[in-house]
């Protein structure tokens, strides 16, 4: 995949290399091989690193995002063109509980909820306000350094509904290099693992939350 010349709010190189929040790729993978017809709802899309991403994969043929910055609904656009990604694509702005209501509404079939917006999740994310969420998948970064006890709160508010599981963050090594490229195999060990480094609060993780009795 083709990429744009930044990133917004995240690492950059990383996301080059192909080492981007490697911890998930476990789950992306298994999205990717289900070719899933659902729809992939994208709350904090950044430049659209998964959105543009999972449809050049075609792991999904619907992708909603959700960003708030002008900037990251550009680069968001640009990323699809770059990659000629057509269609299946819709670039909205800030989300909260009533849009993401509505967004689910609209899918009409539980949807995968990727949702990354330093804290916002709190409030977005409850069963209250958004009903369907009961019987979405969600894979949620959890910013504890901004909430404390806020996976503590959001396993608690979907244990009913949703078996979680946690998946925290992971120092790169040299093997975590990429095979695809030799180019980043001839950089010197320490620099090559600088530019993997994803700057992460050793105290943020991921959430994924699975419903209970199946998607």
């Amino acid at each position: 995949m083709r990429y744009v010349g930044k990133a917004v709010e995240s690492a950059f190189f990383p996301k080059l290399m192909g080492t981007y929040e490697k911890e998930l790729h476990g789950i992306w993978y298994r999205q990717i091989a289900a070719a899933s017809s659902r729809w992939v709802v994208n709350i904090g899309a950044a430049e659209g690193y998964y959105a543009v991403g999972l449809l050049f994969s075609k792991a999904t043929t619907t992708i909603i995002c959700f960003e708030e910055s002008a900037v990251g609904q550009s680069l968001i656009r640009a990323l699809a063109a770059k990659n000629g990604i057509t269609a299946g694509l819709e670039v909205r702005g800030r989300c909260d509980s009533a849009a993401l209501r509505a967004c689910l509404a609209q899918s009409g079939v539980p949807a995968f909820v990727l949702c990354d917006i330093e804290g916002g999740e709190l409030d977005v994310l409850t069963i209250e306000q958004v009903p369907q969420l009961a019987r979405c998948e969600m894979l949620v970064e959890v910013h504890e350094s901004v909430l404390p006890g806020i996976g503590t709160t959001l396993v608690d508010r979907f244990g009913a509904t949703h078996q979680a599981s946690k998946h925290l963050p992971q120092l790169r090594v040299e093997s975590d290099l990429p095979n695809h490229s030799s180019y980043w195999r001839i950089l010197p060990t320490g620099y090559a693992l600088g530019l993997m480094d994803e700057l992460r609060s050793p105290i943020d993780y991921w959430l994924h939350f699975v419903p209970r009795g199946g998607k």
